[in-house]
């Protein structure tokens, strides 16, 4: 896609405090940004390596939650001057008589308390024709694309599939990869409408336990992934809550237990504030009667949980 010059900001560079792609890794490279409006991976909007393209969500450092957020690309209805319908691999229609077209806005699901409960959720994603560039769309924009309504349909390819995010661990890791690399790697002979998407995975960063409800447990590390509230690296045994994320021990248990950070994040200030200013004793009691003591990423008063 091609925008006007005044629109884009290219070569951009971040050491990765400033954004985090969409499963929450900070990112450090290249990116380019839409006037404000967005920013994705690579130097240019023109840049067509794998990896490149990608959305990029500012950085959060745990005090917040922005699990799920809606991401403008580029709101505006853009006039077809604009946009160049390059000849795509699908055998879609151009209709002469499109004046002006919207482009798709991503999104990051929202799971209801409902949909947290149920053994699969629908996903829905898009892919430029032209390079590899996947986004995630709510339900009704797919259906829009599909009618050829609203948006700049001719632009994209479109899959939409279930997501297993309730059962035992292995089987929904399983389930879910093989769902991606069917959609990456078809089986030949590939119909028109179901061209492979080459680095899908990759954009999905090979993590098929995506909104998995279940607690993984039994993670172990040496080092370079994780820190404690106090800043110090940690190595051993740890899992991933959730809520909670991650946290030390190889399961979970009903007795408190310090979060785990990533190790270029930064430590929530209400943490290390408490590190600084209370006794251990005073620690102690706040990990147990902290009204407030968990939130997405890990963090409390005093960094322990339950």
């Amino acid at each position: 896609m091609r925008f006007p010059p005044s629109q884009v900001r290219s070569h951009l560079t971040t050491n990765g405090q400033d954004f985090q792609t969409t499963d929450g890794v900070p990112y450090a490279g290249f990116y380019w940004e839409l006037k404000g409006k967005a920013a994705y991976t690579g130097k240019s909007p023109e840049s067509k390596n794998l990896g490149d393209q990608r959305l990029l969500l500012p950085y959060n450092d745990g005090t917040s939650d922005q699990s799920f957020l809606s991401i403008p690309f580029f709101k505006e209805n853009i006039d077809n001057k604009t946009i160049d319908p390059y000849g795509t691999i699908s055998s879609f229609t151009l209709y002469e008589d499109i004046k002006s077209r919207r482009i798709p806005i991503a999104t990051i699901p929202q799971l209801t308390d409902y949909q947290k409960k149920l053994v699969r959720i629908k996903r829905f994603f898009l892919k430029r024709n032209d390079v590899f560039e996947y986004m995630e769309i709510d339900e009704s924009t797919f259906n829009n694309i599909e009618s050829k309504n609203i948006y700049a349909w001719d632009l994209y390819s479109r899959k939409s599939f279930y997501w297993i995010i309730n059962g035992e661990e292995f089987n929904v890791q399983k389930s879910n990869k093989e769902t991606i690399l069917a959609i990456e790697r078809p089986e030949l002979p590939v119909p028109t409408y179901n061209e492979p998407w080459p680095g899908f995975s990759q954009y999905l960063n090979h993590n098929y336990l995506q909104y998995y409800q279940g607690v993984k447990e039994n993670r172990t590390t040496t080092g370079g992934k994780y820190k404690t509230k106090d800043n110090k690296e940690y190595s051993g045994s740890y899992h991933i809550h959730p809520e909670k994320g991650p946290m030390v021990g190889a399961t979970h248990v009903d007795t408190p237990h310090e979060y785990l950070y990533p190790i270029n994040s930064k430590i929530p200030m209400d943490v290390t504030s408490s590190i600084q200013q209370s006794t251990p004793s005073q620690n102690q009691y706040n990990m147990s009667s902290s009204p407030n003591n968990t939130f997405q990423g890990g963090g409390s008063s005093g960094g322990g949980g339950y």
